[in-house]
């Protein structure tokens, strides 16, 4: 009689147990190393500019795809994704899942224009299509509502159907708008997002004979991966040593654990750990990719070079942090000071009026006085423009060395605008402290105080202002600029500033 005991079922059991964690395992290393970058369909507009926190770390780690789906506001939000293959479009749907922020569908982006549907772009009009210039300025834009349902579903389905000079537009399945509105014949479409987040999924595109040319989900493709595969082999190994001792039952637990805890890791990272990232994070460099930021010696030797001792001297210096050095812009010469020199010079008629940018990402107001009082002040302003608060954590220590600036600046009849720095709507209540300090340091001292907060609030349906919560779009700094100018050409002609320089 035959007493071995039968160890098939627990071969069985256990090539099952090691199958299961090792497609476990290799789903998660599938997942995990899945980016947009690797992704291939899309290309970043945010990679195109000068110092913008956050658009390497989008387009090279998880986050943005967290749960397999889009959201187009992660990493300091704003991103703009744009389909890397034209496309004769006839029809495009999508699902997005908002909470009611804003986010606008790109239907056709070239070197000049933007056509597209910004959606939840206001409170009493929930949708417009616009035409928009390279800058970012609405050209043109017509207003339309969604009828929601307070019961609708978290997930809403957009459906896009265009015809030679007209779009027509379904969101889940009801008819929201036909518009005429003529878009190029053949489009490359996308997305942007802003502050807060707005999830895309399953994107499908169709071409005009109605055949589907795109369609993607964001989830990551199937692949075998070599570290799944050595741990399958490694396991066997275990097995094959194992099965025929008395460690089978020991083996069989061992092998379970290994799939659950792969479980439990895998439901770990893609519910929770994938979506996390550093708000705050100020990334320069990833994988060898460089956002372009100038640091504090940069801009002192770019300074000294074109206008130390032997050049002309300027009228205007300008102090401030990334907003002033001008982070968002497509090329230096967008920064806000650069487009206020274009302007006084023709204003004035003077090619010889000169702004000197002095700012320097990531400071306070404690450091660039410190830089200011030891080397920039030998540039003897005519006229010195501070432009800070985002950066400033503690309003007391702020409030300090602004009063230091007007201090110094008036002990040496250097005439001082003060800017409170503003934000995108989302802004803390520490900025708001900080620009009360300015608004009264300002009053104490009788200098001109320009609060832009209110100004760029109320013009955020001209157009696209915002790379991310404090830098700007190209459109954004002429905006400012152009309420800047006025009150900088006050100050040099109630002064007369420009005869003392000339005289």
């Amino acid at each position: 009689m035959n007493t071995r005991p039968n160890i098939r079922p627990a071969i069985v059991i256990n090539c099952a147990l090691i199958l299961l964690a090792c497609l476990v395992l290799n789903s998660f290393l599938n997942y995990q190393n899945y980016t947009i970058e690797k992704n291939g369909n899309w290309e970043s507009t945010k990679t195109r500019l000068t110092g913008v926190n956050g658009v390497y770390a989008y387009m090279l780690t998880k986050t943005p795809l967290f749960k397999n789906r889009l959201n187009i506001a992660a990493w300091h939000g704003y991103q703009e994704l744009i389909y890397n293959k034209p496309i004769a479009l006839s029809g495009l749907h999508f699902k997005y899942s908002s909470g009611y922020f804003p986010f606008a569908l790109i239907l056709h982006q070239s070197d000049l224009l933007t056509y597209g549907i910004y959606f939840h772009y206001k409170k009493d009009s929930t949708c417009c299509l616009f035409l928009a210039d390279r800058e970012g300025k609405f050209l043109s834009k017509q207003n339309f509502y969604i009828h929601t349902d307070p019961k609708k579903p978290e997930w809403n389905r957009v459906e896009i159907k265009r015809s030679a000079d007209s779009v027509f537009m379904l969101m889940n399945n009801q008819i929201c708008q036909r518009s005429l509105f003529k878009i190029p014949d053949t489009v490359k479409f996308g997305f942007r997002g802003g502050a807060f987040p707005v999830f895309i999924d399953d994107v499908v595109a169709y071409n005009i004979r109605g055949e589907k040319v795109m369609e993607d989900d964001f989830a990551d493709p199937f692949s075998l991966k070599p570290l799944a595969v050595i741990f399958a082999l490694l396991l066997l190994a275990i097995l094959l040593c194992f099965y025929k001792t008395s460690y089978r039952g020991l083996l069989t637990a061992f092998n379970m654990s290994i799939l659950l805890g792969f479980i439990a890791c895998y439901l770990l990272y893609f519910f929770y750990l994938s979506g996390l990232y550093p708000n705050n994070g100020d990334y320069f460099r990833w994988h060898g990719k460089i956002v372009g930021f100038e640091f504090e010696d940069m801009v002192c030797a770019r300074i000294q070079k074109q206008y130390g001792e032997g050049k002309k001297k300027p009228v205007i210096l300008f102090i401030g942090s990334s907003q002033t050095w001008g982070a968002g812009t497509s090329s230096p010469q967008h920064a806000y000071p650069a487009l206020i020199e274009k302007n006084l010079r023709s204003y004035f008629h003077d090619s010889t009026i000169t702004a000197v940018n002095a700012a320097i990402c990531g400071n306070k107001a404690e450091w660039l006085y410190g830089f200011y009082t030891k080397e920039w002040y030998k540039l003897q302003p005519l006229l010195t423009v501070i432009d800070l608060s985002h950066n400033d954590s503690d309003p007391i220590i702020f409030r300090k060395y602004i009063r230091k600036f007007l201090e110094y600046n008036g002990l040496r009849n250097i005439n001082t605008i003060l800017i409170a720095e503003p934000d995108d709507y989302a802004y803390t209540s520490t900025l708001q402290e900080n620009h009360r300090v300015m608004q009264e340091e300002g009053d104490r001292f009788k200098v001109p105080i320009i609060a832009m907060q209110q100004y760029m609030d109320s013009s955020y349906e001209k157009g696209f202002l915002w790379w991310d919560l404090v830098h700007m779009t190209d459109y954004g700094y002429r905006l400012f600029s152009e309420r800047v100018t006025p009150c900088i050409i006050n100050e040099l002609e109630r002064d007369s500033l420009l005869f003392k320089l000339n005289y």
